[in-house]
């Protein structure tokens, strides 16, 4: 007997484990069929991985300057979800720089990025693990905060280069004092 034929299978881009809230909304098909992809849309997409990944360095390195260089200059961004501000991007700086200084390091793990590319114009949802190490007195046990978020983002490009222009950033859970175990 011969194989039985499926559809491809369709996703909403989000998953919905926040109280059935879902997390994404660009619709994406997990199957292309026969569509190639077009050499511009290949680079597109890889452009805005390194544009999604360039942030998560710059902010795990703490180095703000570089930060500012992935957004463009009338961006906005919305960190409500973590008690932050909505507003342009110097006052985000200025709110994730006084409060990171209570973690010795985190990791900004991206992943599941889904886009929607339009011409110089694309949208962005893209999924974040960020473990982050408080600071502790010597002697005390390593102590973590997990969170989990996604980011909603709108992108543009200018003079051929792909800026954050707006992103929503959206809480899916937070573990805020995992302790680690005696050695």
């Amino acid at each position: 007997t011969g194989a039985t034929q499926r559809p491809a299978a369709t996703c909403s881009g989000g998953v919905a484990n926040n109280g059935g809230k879902d997390q994404g909304s660009v619709n994406a098909s997990i199957g292309r069929g026969s569509r190639m992809l077009a050499l511009q849309e290949i680079s597109d997409r890889l452009e805005l991985l390194d544009l999604v990944h360039a942030y998560a360095s710059a902010v795990d390195s703490r180095d703000y300057a570089a930060v500012a260089t992935v957004f463009t200059p009338d961006a906005r961004v919305e960190c409500a979800a973590f008690g932050g501000p909505d507003g342009g991007v110097e006052e985000m700086l200025e709110w994730a720089s006084s409060g990171i200084t209570v973690f010795a390091a985190s990791h900004h793990l991206t992943a599941n990025h889904r886009f929607v590319i339009d011409g110089d114009n694309a949208t962005g949802v893209v999924m974040c693990f960020n473990p982050m190490q408080w600071n502790t007195m010597p002697g005390d046990p390593d102590r973590l905060c997990v969170m989990g978020l996604y980011y909603h983002d709108e992108y543009e490009r200018h003079d051929g280069k792909w800026l954050i222009a707006s992103r929503v950033m959206k809480r899916t859970y937070a573990m805020t004092n995992i302790v680690s175990a005696p050695a």
